[in-house]
């Protein structure tokens, strides 16, 4: 878990915490908007990250400390 907080920014809410920041997805958002400025905790899915250039601001700072193949993956240790 992540801790966070809130922020909101252009129109769109954020979860911004030390090394990240990320747009909240438009499915949580109802429940959230109401809440800019509370600190939160957030859960992650490793399965559901990607490594891709976008335009969403998204970072998630981290250290590799090993890579090790798994069939056609990678898998990587942070």
């Amino acid at each position: 878990f992540l801790k966070a907080e809130l922020t909101e920014s252009a129109g769109a809410l954020r979860a911004e915490g030390p090394g990240f920041s990320f747009a909240v997805p438009e499915a949580m958002r109802g429940a959230l908007e109401a809440l800019p400025g509370r600190k939160v905790e957030v859960g992650v899915r490793p399965a559901a990250l990607r490594a891709n250039a976008d335009d969403t601001g998204s970072r998630l700072d981290a250290e590799v400390l090993f890579s090790e193949y798994v069939g056609a993956l990678s898998v990587l240790g942070c």
